[in-house]
């Protein structure tokens, strides 16, 4: 495929885009990778191997070619039960060893000047680790599991999480990556807990808070069209999240879409398009309320090229969403992997990146350098 006719026509299109985003940038998995990797050290509070730190949770390289080549904003992922160590639990201390490890990666990008959303990517469950971390642990704030915690204690780690950012105006917080299979009311109580402890510790900074069903467009307000992740019984996104309340609204919904047949960023044919995003869309121009697509993809073809290209292009032209960030990169996704723009071995680092994202965020007026990270930009 001519993939330089391509990168010519994505950056035709660009150039005529009036931009509303505020921040585009990438997924940087490390620091979840590593606690999978290394779970035994990063759960029971010891020390990692001599300089097996911030490098298996960013490659510097990487974030300067990046932050070179204009993005201003990484989503760092984590697991909390590397941040809060199960024997102490969710409300209880901090682990101070993995904490320092991640921190040194915000610090490190913030200083050069982006911002880092601060992702607890658990799905809303705590208490395990496996391989895959989508049902690990039991479901937070399920009062008839007395593994459980509660959602008064994941408010509490969320507060004393903020209290150690409460000075880095560029940190996002990410209240938790894809929460799935769960009540959308518990959702709501655990988004409502975790934005009561980040306001209480006193941090100002923007938060974004999930939904049901791995938090896809796809199902943000119609549970019936999809099984992913959210089952009939269950009401969508939209019939409680509007609920939400933060004293100084300053939160935007984290939502996310892949395009393949099951929404699931398993394969690399992308079957569906952007009018995944139509509905969540309308509902938070209902709601007078922002988003934010923390997490979207495809495979390394041309159909799958254009589906992001449209998807970034629609972003600009509705004002309701406020940033993106691809999926993804980091030091321990290996070049297999078919997502991957990692610079120097990402499978899709000479196609989806060079030829699409990187001249779509240097065609951008508005993304944001400077300042509190807000939803107004």
């Amino acid at each position: 495929m001519n993939w330089t006719r391509i990168s010519v026509l994505f950056a035709s299109i660009a150039s005529f885009t009036q931009a509303n985003i505020y921040y585009a940038g990438i997924n940087e998995a490390g620091a979840a990778d590593l606690a999978l990797v290394d779970h035994v050290l990063v759960a029971t509070n010891q020390s990692l191997p001599t300089g097996s730190e911030r490098s298996l949770i960013i490659n510097e390289t990487t974030i300067d070619y990046f932050i070179d080549h204009g993005v201003n904003t990484f989503r760092l992922a984590f697991r909390m039960e590397a941040m809060a160590p199960v024997q102490t639990g969710l409300g209880g201390p901090l682990n101070d060893t993995f904490f320092d490890m991640y921190n040194s990666a915000v610090e490190y990008m913030s200083r050069r000047g982006a911002y880092v959303i601060v992702d607890a990517h658990n799905y809303m469950r705590y208490g395990s680790l496996n391989s895959t971390g989508t049902d690990g642990g039991s479901t937070i704030g399920n009062n008839s599991d007395p593994k459980a915690a509660t959602s008064e204690q994941f408010g509490h780690f969320w507060r004393q999480l903020a209290s150690r950012h409460i000075y880095n105006p560029n940190v996002i917080f990410g209240i938790n990556n894809e929460p799935h299979d769960m009540p959308t009311a518990m959702i709501l109580r655990n988004n409502q807990a975790a934005i009561d402890g980040i306001r209480a510790a006193g941090a100002s900074q923007l938060i974004l808070a999930p939904g049901n069903g791995y938090t896809g467009a796809q199902v943000w307000t119609n549970a019936s069209v999809s099984n992913n992740g959210i089952s009939p019984q269950y009401a969508p996104s939209s019939a409680y999240l509007g609920e939400l309340w933060d004293p100084i609204d300053n939160f935007a919904y984290d939502i996310h879409v892949y395009f393949d047949y099951d929404n699931s960023a398993s394969h690399a044919q992308c079957v569906h398009g952007v009018n995944q995003l139509y509905d969540a869309t309308r509902w938070l121009q209902q709601q007078k309320a922002s988003g934010f697509l923390s997490e979207f993809g495809g495979g390394d073809n041309a159909h799958c090229l254009s589906v992001l290209n449209n998807t970034i292009s629609y972003l600009e032209s509705n004002s309701e969403w406020i940033g993106w960030a691809i999926w993804g990169a980091g030091p321990l996704l290996g070049p297999a992997y078919f997502e991957n723009i990692e610079p120097g071995e990402g499978m899709e680092f000479n196609t989806t990146w060079l030829q699409l994202l990187e001249p779509r965020i240097k065609s951008s007026n508005y993304l944001k350098r400077f300042g509190i990270s807000n939803k107004g930009g």
